[in-house]
């Protein structure tokens, strides 16, 4: 199955929670508290990791929580081009099939790619809904968790 990747409030704003989504024949949301992201910034950026790679880091690791219960299910990601500087692309495709591969997955660089998507998206609705409140998230994104993946 090929899934679709939404994000509502981007990673880098640490004043809102955000919202990763994703969609095709399943959907699901995880919630990143904005108390979360700020924590772990703290964490990351005192042990000397720059501040864009911090959110690419961020970004790429709560895409795998997202996804890593279905890993079975998903042959290919097309994730929202919010990010939409080349080189950042290719950090995250680099450092969300790092995490895949340390899972077993058989998901590789060119399962993994960025394209707009629009609001129509049933991903961009599941995001939107979630993070309005009309849906629950299907997990909530712990700070322990991330800061596994991204050390």
């Amino acid at each position: 199955m090929r899934i679709e990747v939404e994000q509502s409030i981007r990673i880098d704003n640490t004043q809102k929670d955000t919202v990763l989504a994703f969609s095709n024949e399943i959907s699901k949301a995880v919630r990143i508290p904005a108390q979360v992201k700020r924590k772990c910034l703290k964490i990351l950026r005192n042990k000397g990791i720059g501040k864009k790679d911090v959110y690419l880091k961020l970004f790429a690791a709560a895409l795998f929580i997202l996804i890593k219960n279905d890993l079975d299910k998903i042959n290919a990601i097309a994730i929202d081009t919010e990010f939409s500087d080349r080189q950042n692309q290719q950090f995250i495709r680099i450092t969300l099939c790092k995490h895949l591969q340390k899972a077993g997955s058989n998901l590789s660089l060119d399962d993994i790619n960025f394209k707009r998507i629009g609001k129509k998206s049933k991903a961009h609705q599941k995001a939107y809904n979630t993070h309005q409140g009309r849906t629950a998230a299907d997990y909530k994104v712990k700070a322990r968790e991330l800061l596994e993946l991204v050390q």
